[in-house]
C-alpha cells in the first residue's frame, strides 16, 4: 500500500530557543516538558488560568530548541499568549507558520519513503522525531497519532517542501485530500482545535488525557481548575467518536439525542462510505460508554449513531 501524502503546509509551527525553554513552556502547558530529551516529544495542551484549551500542540526537543506543531490559525493565539510571559526568562517564542511547510505520510510504507528521500530511520516510539540540515535549512521528521495508521509529519521550509512533495508523488505516494484527513484524524480521535475543541473546553473534555496531560509534573498556568476536576472523577461531557448509519451524511452543530433528552452535538463529520458516516461529538458522559446507541437530528431526519470506543485501530473493518 503506498503512501498517502497530505499537505498541511498551513499548519501552525512555532520554536522556542534559549536555556529556560523547557522550564518555561513547562510553565503554561499540561504535560511535563522538562523531561524531553533530544528527540523525544509529546502531546500537550495550552491551558488559560481557567484550565480551558487555548492550543493544543505537539512539542518537540531538539538540541537548541523546542518545536510546536498546531492546527492551522493556533499561532493567532499562542504567540502572544506565550510572548507576554517572556519578561526576565531567557527564552525566544518565534513564529515559523508562514515561511515553514508541514506534510503527513500516512500508511505502512511511509517509513521506508522517509528513508529512501531523506535517509532517516525513525526510531518506532511515538512522538520520536530526527532532526537534519537540508540544502534548504532544517528538516524535522516526526512519529504522529493523527491517523490509526503508522503517520510521520516532515516539517520543513516552503521550498524544501515543495520539493518533497515532487519527489514522494514520484515514488508513488497518493495525494490525499482533507477530506480524507479529516476522516483518519476522526477515526483516531484527534482533535482540531477550533472545531472540536475550543477556549471553552476545560482540557480533560477533550478525551486526550493520557496523552496530554501529567498529574506529577508540578505547577502551570490553569492547573488548578484541571486538578481539581481529576480530583472529582468525571467530566460532564467528552468527546467521542460516532459511527452513524444512514446515507445523509450530518453536519457539525447537529444535536445528538437519547430517547427524548439531549445528549450532546457533533464537532466533526466525515463521510465514510455511501452508508456511514464517522464523526466526532461532544456528548455527556453519561451517555459516552461505547456501544451505546444514539439518534441524531440533522434537519428533517433522525440518523442511528453509535458511540465508538476511544481510539479505532482501523477504519477498515467500518466500510
Amino acid at each position: 500500500m503506498n503512501p498517502i501524502l497530505y499537505d498541511l503546509s498551513d499548519w501552525t509551527q512555532i520554536t522556542i530557543t534559549g536555556k529556560d525553554r523547557q522550564s518555561f513552556l513547562h510553565s503554561f502547558c499540561t504535560n511535563d516538558i522538562k523531561r524531553l530529551q533530544p528527540g523525544q516529544g509529546c502531546e500537550a495542551f495550552i491551558p488559560n488560568i481557567k484550565g480551558r484549551i487555548l492550543g493544543h500542540v505537539l512539542v518537540y526537543a531538539g538540541e537548541e530548541e523546542l518545536t510546536l506543531i498546531a492546527v492551522p490559525g493556533s499561532n493567532n493565539v499562542l504567540v502572544p499568549h506565550l510572548t507576554k510571559y517572556l519578561l526576565g526568562i531567557t527564552a525566544q517564542v518565534h513564529d515559523h507558520t508562514d515561511s515553514h511547510a508541514a506534510l503527513c505520510l500516512v500508511g505502512p510504507d511511509s517509513s521506508q519513503m522517509i528513508q529512501q528521500h531523506l535517509g532517516i530511520e525513525l526510531p518506532s516510539d511515538q512522538h520520536s522525531h530526527v532532526e537534519r540540515i537540508g540544502e534548504n535549512g532544517d528538516i524535522l521528521v516526526a512519529r504522529v497519532n493523527f491517523t490509526c495508521l503508522d503517520s510521520i509529519l516532515v516539517c520543513a521550509s516552503k521550498e524544501a517542501s515543495l520539493t518533497l512533495i515532487t519527489e514522494f508523488l514520484a515514488s508513488g505516494c497518493e495525494n490525499g485530500t482533507m477530506d480524507q484527513f479529516h476522516l483518519q484524524r476522526i477515526a483516531a480521535g484527534f482533535p482540531w482545535h477550533g472545531i472540536d475543541i475550543t477556549d471553552e473546553t476545560i482540557a480533560q473534555e477533550a478525551a486526550r488525557t493520557a496523552q496530554a496531560i501529567s498529574f506529577t509534573k508540578g505547577c502551570y498556568l490553569g492547573q488548578e481548575p484541571i486538578a481539581r476536576l481529576d480530583a472529582m472523577g468525571h467530566t460532564n461531557q467528552e468527546l467521542r467518536q460516532l459511527r452513524i448509519t444512514s446515507h445523509v451524511i450530518p453536519s457539525p452543530g447537529d444535536t445528538v439525542h437519547i430517547e427524548d433528552k439531549q445528549a450532546g452535538i457533533l464537532k466533526s463529520v466525515a463521510k465514510l462510505n455511501d452508508t456511514e458516516s464517522l464523526a466526532i461529538g461532544m456528548i455527556k458522559t453519561k451517555y459516552a460508554d461505547a456501544r451505546t446507541q444514539l439518534i441524531i437530528h440533522s434537519g428533517n431526519y433522525k440518523l442511528q449513531a453509535t458511540v465508538l470506543s476511544a481510539t479505532l485501530t482501523s477504519i477498515e473493518p467500518l466500510s
